[in-house]
């Protein structure tokens, strides 16, 4: 399982409402909205409304809030030279953090623009790989840099392991997934506005109406794993 933060940020406007917003996924689906400017949070999602009030979600708006305007700082400082010339100037960083089947955790940060990630940075083993020649300074400077290789590192690999263990114990105890341990989706996608042939009953369901999950965890015949609440187990 997994936990993304994706921070869209455009420090020209950061004197505007929405020079920054927050996207928040737990394995794709998400659940969190937050909007750096106004300080605006809004819960997505049947996920959003169950962990909103909890401890942990008041935990990560705030550190989410305090991340973003690290980042903004650190990047203006040290962005590529073309990069920092750019108009307009979208940068983007997508902090994760990822739960193993055998219990180990793993964390990582990539560090871009909209377009293309320019730098990452490993925070398991603490290691940066740089996919832009520009990018090289900033990954020196940083990878000296005590204060923000912490930073980066007990970010991932505290901060975002513990959210992430929190909103899963909540995820399961929704009807939708109770009593279905097999069905625990790895990348679940809702699908809407669309009609999906499903094989068992030999015809056309709306998935929409029905509120039918599909999970990319195919069967080994590589048809879709379909559950619904609705549909008999």
């Amino acid at each position: 399982h997994s936990l993304w933060y994706t921070f869209t940020i455009t420090p020209k406007s950061r004197h505007q409402p929405q020079w920054c917003k927050v996207q928040a996924q737990v394995d794709k689906m998400t659940f969190l909205h937050y909007d750096c400017g106004n300080k605006a949070t809004e819960p997505f999602g049947t996920l959003g409304q169950a962990v909103r009030g909890t401890n942990a979600w008041h935990e990560q708006i705030e550190t989410v809030h305090y991340m973003a305007e690290e980042l903004t700082k650190e990047l203006l400082a040290n962005l590529p030279e073309d990069f920092a010339t750019s108009d307009p100037l979208i940068l983007q960083v997508k902090m994760s953090c990822q739960h193993k089947a055998n219990g180990h955790t793993t964390g990582s940060w990539d560090f871009g623009s909209t377009e293309k990630t320019f730098l990452t940075f490993d925070a398991e083993n603490r290691t940066w790989k740089v996919h832009y020649a520009g990018a090289k300074q900033m990954k020196e400077k940083w990878e000296h840099d005590p204060h923000v290789t912490r930073f980066f590192y007990f970010t991932s690999m505290g901060d975002c392991k513990s959210w992430l263990t929190n909103f899963l114990m909540h995820w399961e105890k929704m009807p939708q997934f109770r009593g279905h341990p097999a069905f625990f989706p790895s990348h679940p996608l809702t699908l809407s506005h669309c009609t999906y042939f499903w094989s068992i009953h030999g015809g056309f369901l709306n998935l929409e109406t029905l509120g039918i999950l599909v999970f990319p965890a195919l069967w080994p015949k590589g048809e879709w794993l379909v559950w619904s609440p609705l549909l008999p187990s």
